[in-house]
């Protein structure tokens, strides 16, 4: 089982350690990690050209793809925990890169925040307002099958 501090290792996350520490802690603001993923994309040039919001969405797609086949590959994953939540990782070992479902799932999430910092709405209001009218529905509402 690898510790926190061997992913980081693995990671060449030691400068972005403060930053992780606060996310796994709950203390990291999410506006704030918001505008970092965006301009992270911009400084990386995932907004030289104008995207069409179908655009956005197929590469959230991709990235849903990819955590359902790293989730049937995950007999390869390393299981361990960061803090008290569980996840499913690897570190590939000549490029540092984090990859598995967890990495997948954070995809989403970082394609997620990038658009929604380009239009202007915030993802913690807007995750905040929807849960709390999540919290007023009826179980099962809508007659849905889980």
């Amino acid at each position: 089982m690898e510790t926190k501090e061997d992913a980081y290792a693995a990671m060449g996350a030691e400068s972005d350690e403060r930053l992780v520490n606060d996310m796994i802690d709950g203390s990291a603001n999410m506006q704030e990690l918001q505008q970092r993923v965006h301009q992270t994309a911009l400084e990386h040039g995932w907004w030289d050209e104008d995207r069409s919001f179908g655009d956005i969405v197929a590469l959230i797609h991709s990235e849903v793809s990819e955590a359902f086949e790293e989730y049937r590959d995950q007999a390869d994953t390393v299981h361990f925990d960061l803090g008290s939540n569980p996840y499913w990782l690897r570190v590939d070992a000549e490029t540092g890169k984090p990859e598995g479902m967890a990495i997948e799932m954070a995809d989403i999430v970082i394609r997620v925040m990038d658009y929604l910092e380009m239009v202007g709405a915030d993802l913690y209001d807007l995750v905040k307002l929807k849960d709390e009218y999540n919290q007023t529905r009826p179980y099962r509402h809508g007659g849905k099958r889980a």
